[in-house]
């Protein structure tokens, strides 16, 4: 979703992974429209605390691949700018939906962002970081990302079975474990590696190591369908995945100059939660709700492009 906007020039790009955006865009809309659980509550489980929680960790990937492009303390400004400037826009589009008379609702979705903006935010926390450690050596920078997705996936399971009641005081706040550190963090650092190393160019048929973290992952959801008693933001089998999953999408090569579908996936991420609202007010079941929400937020999106031409911050 966030990608190096420093040269002007339009280079070639790589649309097998602008395709894959756009895709994760439409599993983001149907994770926070509770798709299918209008029919099959198993079902929209394995979906919405499962299969699309692919989406904001492979989003964040691949902005960690492209910010291994910044090079300079302008360019990084720039790229810092851009990203805040987003959320800041969006937290005013939102405004109505978020603000409340009770200044403790208010003061943390100032702080970690209102629903789906938490991603914004939270990634310009990662980038920082990033920015600011990405001359340590190899093994402390990922020991570091490894520290942080561990603390992160034991917050997120002990809310969910409980090991030790330490830590319950966090778990009405949801950014107890979904934040920059925690989440962004890690998978962020995946993506900067991945360019850093060229690990795409090591090795090419991931399909195998895929498939078989395809199943990781279900069998994961399915256990915590089972036995765990909250839903699921992060999940172990993710960082397997994801990674994964960019690798093999990175490597089919269908180039174009085009950046029209980088967009749709941003704007149907930023627009999908206003559509989804108004179309609680509507007959439309869970499914239906999604697919429309899906036609709506493209829709919006296309006049959201028209505008991007003179107001830039806005995409």
């Amino acid at each position: 979703m966030i990608e190096n906007q420093t040269d002007k020039t339009q280079k070639e790009r790589n649309l097998s992974i602008d395709i894959l955006k756009l895709i994760l865009s439409f599993l983001v809309v149907g994770m926070h429209g509770s798709i299918f659980s209008d029919f099959s509550p198993f079902l929209s489980y394995i979906f919405v605390h499962g299969l699309a929680r692919i989406a904001v960790p492979i989003f964040l990937i691949i902005s960690g691949f492209y910010f291994f492009e910044i090079q300079t303390k302008k360019q990084f400004q720039k790229w810092i700018k851009r990203l805040f400037l987003l959320y800041l826009i969006w937290m005013v589009v939102y405004f109505k939906f978020w603000f409340s008379l009770n200044y403790k609702i208010t003061l943390e979705n100032l702080i970690f962002g209102y629903w789906h903006l938490w991603y914004l935010i939270g990634a310009v926390e990662a980038f920082v970081l990033l920015w600011c450690i990405r001359n340590l050596k190899f093994q402390y920078l990922l020991f570091i990302a490894i520290l942080c997705a561990f603390s992160g996936l034991f917050l997120q399971y002990n809310r969910n079975y409980n090991f030790t009641e330490i830590f319950n005081p966090l778990y009405k706040f949801e950014s107890a474990y979904r934040n920059g550190l925690f989440l962004c963090f890690p998978f962020v650092v995946t993506g900067y590696f991945i360019n850093k190393y060229k690990i795409t160019k090591r090795y090419k048929n991931w399909t195998v190591l895929l498939l078989a973290s395809v199943f990781l992952l279900i069998v994961e959801a399915c256990f915590n369908y089972t036995h765990g008693k909250k839903g699921f933001d992060i999940l172990f089998s993710l960082y397997f995945l994801c990674p994964l999953l960019f690798l093999y999408t990175s490597n089919l090569k269908y180039y174009s100059k085009r950046k029209t579908l980088s967009m749709y996936s941003t704007g149907i991420y930023l627009t999908h939660i206003f559509v989804l609202r108004f179309l609680k007010f509507t007959v439309l079941s869970r499914t239906p709700a999604v697919i429309a929400t899906i036609l709506l937020s493209t829709l919006l999106t296309y006049f959201l492009v028209k505008i991007q031409q003179r107001f830039k911050y806005i995409l």
